[in-house]
């Protein structure tokens, strides 16, 4: 009866350890869970930041582009009204 009484006492010892691991695995868990998803956000922001400043510089190249057209027109517009009023007067 003794023995049985040491095993089940030992048993019990041993229940309760896991169960206090049981705790602090779940807790460790819940805050690995917590940074996992900051960083998943941060992550998302990063790439989002860098998207955005990908967007910028094509934009600010394709204003560029815009603005060499215009004055290309704006030229071509000039140019042709000059030839046009030089035949008008031959």
């Amino acid at each position: 009866l003794k023995k049985v009484e040491g095993r089940l006492l030992s048993a019990v010892r041993e229940k309760t350890g896991l169960n206090a691991s049981v705790i602090t695995l779940e807790r460790q868990r819940a805050e690995l869970k917590k940074v996992n998803e900051f960083l998943k956000t941060k992550v998302s922001a990063d790439t989002t930041k860098k998207r955005i400043n990908s967007l910028t510089m094509e934009l600010m190249e394709a204003r560029n582009n815009l603005d060499a057209k215009n004055q290309e027109l704006s030229l071509l517009q000039v140019n042709t009204e000059s030839q046009l009023k030089a035949l008008e007067s031959d």
